[in-house]
């Protein structure tokens, strides 16, 4: 089996977020779709965070021109050759953004080759796993971030992720959001 198309498309969505100005925001996600010489086609999605408008070029024009011939089945064959040909100092970026979801289109092909879902070809179903929120975005003001905490531990949340480095008021500005969020709702 090898991959013979690799095509992406760029989604603008609407998400909607509590307690902001505008209660939905943008997300720019790409969808990836590739391709094998036997007719199975796996899809795969990446975010778009960092130069969203660049990741379809970058797995049309060259990310996906690299894997082309390539059993979609060798994810580690894949990602070093990626790796390799476009982003050998970094894992983030564009390139990073392209192999993720090319990565995740492959492993649908493998998981529809096999009659297997992709989580049993990474090692079973759970019947649980931890997962958090991530919430606490810098636009939100002091009394904001405290409200977001309630609301998410309001729904039975019990793992939130905060957002800080990013505050334009520094360190001790995240430390008083931190704190002042374990103040309302615990540790």
């Amino acid at each position: 089996m090898k991959i013979k198309s690799v095509k992406a498309t760029f989604h603008d969505l609407i998400v909607p977020v509590p307690l902001f100005e505008r209660p939905t925001i943008r997300r720019q996600v790409v969808f990836c779709e590739v391709e094998t010489d036997n007719g199975l086609v796996g899809h795969g999605i990446t975010g778009g965070q960092y130069l969203p408008h660049g990741v379809v070029p970058a797995i049309e024009r060259h990310v996906g021109e690299t894997v082309m011939d390539m059993d979609p089945r060798d994810t580690e064959a894949i990602h070093e050759k990626v790796w390799w040909a476009h982003n050998q100092r970094s894992m983030t970026g564009v390139v990073s953004a392209a192999l993720s979801a090319i990565d995740i289109a492959c492993w649908d092909i493998h998981g529809k080759h096999t009659g297997r879902t992709v989580a049993q070809l990474l090692g079973g179903h759970r019947d649980w796993a931890a997962a958090y929120v991530t919430f606490g975005f810098h636009q939100y003001d002091r009394e904001q971030i405290v409200e977001a905490a309630k609301i998410q531990t309001a729904k039975g949340v019990t793992r939130l992720k905060m957002v800080v480095g990013v505050h334009e008021k520094g360190w001790r500005e995240d430390a008083w959001r931190v704190k002042a969020v374990r103040d309302a709702i615990g540790e």
